[in-house]
């Protein structure tokens, strides 16, 4: 059986967020009334290697088709700015940083200052409940498995080995929210947060077989980021195309 110098490479991209934002009468941290709204959103999942198969979560593999790539698209949602924790007290006093588990906590607090993105002293961190979720994420899930015709059995430390965000649109130029565009991308034995030009070293799964598992990606605007703030929610409609590359040792 050949071991893998090849190169496992997962490409997740074209994550088209046409996003229409308007100031909101509130300051944001994360305002109640900022909210980003993602009119459309299409992720193509792309191996350019023969072994490893790819579909969407409803997908279904196949024994003779190559699948090399998968595409899902969501419906328009509007999302929060949020960020993934660890946990969040429950009288809100602290945060706890998320540390790569594979079933995050998901909080939010405020700012007082439209023109700064740092949490007031006199706000409380907020938990975002399970069925509240899909306000503050664009989730999408794949299922990928190693070809079983293919001479790879296994492979070993699947790592996100790089995110890239391209800002589109005609006011392309103008984006001030794109810093805070964020990926969490969730294997079987952890996760990891990366942004543009990031990667990880990580294993978000350990090993890679030729039994299906699932890879969740979470697209989300990080409100600890500094460009995420209400003085910078004034935009016309633009386009994010984000593009996962996974890899393996």
């Amino acid at each position: 059986m050949k071991k893998a110098h090849r190169s496992l490479i997962l490409s997740i991209f074209a994550l088209v967020l046409a996003i229409s934002v308007t100031a909101a009468s509130t300051f944001a941290w994360f305002s109640m009334n900022t909210t980003v709204t993602a009119k459309g959103m299409s992720i193509k999942a792309k191996s350019d290697t023969k072994f490893l198969q790819i579909v969407t979560s409803t997908g279904e593999f196949s024994t003779t088709e190559a699948q090399i790539e998968a595409t899902a698209s969501s419906t328009t949602t509007g999302i929060y700015p949020v960020v993934p924790a660890a946990s969040v007290e429950d009288d809100g006093s602290d945060m706890t940083a998320y540390a790569g588990a594979t079933t995050p906590v998901w909080a939010y607090t405020f700012s007082d200052d439209p023109n700064n993105h740092a949490k007031a002293a006199s706000q409380k961190w907020n938990k975002v409940a399970s069925g509240d979720l899909t306000k503050y994420t664009l989730l999408t899930e794949y299922k990928v498995r190693l070809r079983p015709s293919a001479d790879v059995a296994a492979a070993t430390n699947l790592k996100v080995k790089g995110v890239t965000v391209t800002v589109k649109g005609t006011d392309s130029a103008e984006d001030k929210l794109a810093d805070a565009v964020t990926v969490l991308v969730i294997g079987a034995n952890a996760g990891v947060v990366v942004k543009n030009a990031g990667s990880s070293d990580t294993a978000i799964s350990n090993q890679v077989t030729t039994e299906a598992q699932t890879i969740k990606v979470y697209a989300y605007f990080d409100g600890t980021n500094a460009a995420c703030k209400t003085a910078n929610t004034g935009l016309t409609p633009d386009e994010y195309d984000i593009t996962v590359t996974l890899g393996v040792d």
